[in-house]
């Protein structure tokens, strides 16, 4: 176990989603589970109330509810409130700034206006100053929904997916070691975090 590389610790199996959902439900867990989330200082996104609509099942959805715990006004005062009235649905969600580029992708805009909007709403730019004529225009064009339009005018900061996908990693694989190690390695954890509180 000690002689394992760090690409070879898995991170996506049944058994880490489903520490995870029982952490969110208020469950108990494995105690060396809460010792190793706490070190990398992520309980906090468990209770975010977007995991009511998004289960943590894979990394995927881990990624996209952490990404909305690290951005600016996307949930409340924003996406939580068109959840709630339909106007939108869980996998519309803005999460991180790819979904703004892979939305408009998928709607024909070419890669670098894509690219431009989006990172104008991960900025807050268009939150600062409001949509220019030429992006109501693509907008339009592309016939980019209600929903979407209000969402992105109300972002003041979108997390980059690409960061998050490493930290939810390296989140998952010391899960995975705190409750699959050898005792070598459960011992090392404890230790840090004793040193931690220090």
């Amino acid at each position: 176990m000690e002689d394992m590389a760090y690409e070879e610790i898995p991170y996506e199996s049944e058994e880490l989603f489903n520490v995870l959902c029982k952490a969110h439900s208020g469950q108990a867990v494995p105690d060396l589970a809460d010792t190793a989330l706490t070190i990398v200082g992520d309980w906090g996104w468990l209770h975010h109330e977007s995991l009511d609509f998004i289960e943590p099942r894979d990394l995927r959805s881990i990624c996209r509810t952490r990404c909305l715990t690290h951005g600016t006004q996307l949930w409340e005062n924003n996406q939580r409130e068109m959840l709630y009235s339909n106007a939108m649905f869980a996998p519309d969600l803005i999460c991180s700034r790819e979904d703004v580029y892979k939305y408009l992708r998928a709607r024909g805009v070419s890669e670098k206006t894509a690219a431009d909007f989006m990172t104008d709403v991960r900025k807050g730019k268009i939150f600062s100053r409001g949509y220019t004529n030429e992006q109501y225009k693509m907008l339009d064009d592309c016939d980019a929904e209600y929903w979407f339009i209000e969402a992105c005018e109300k972002i003041q900061y979108l997390f980059p997916e690409a960061h998050e996908v490493c930290f939810s990693v390296s989140m998952l694989r010391l899960l995975w070691l705190a409750l699959n190690g050898s005792a070598a390695t459960k011992g090392t954890i404890i230790k840090y975090a004793a040193e931690r509180e220090r």
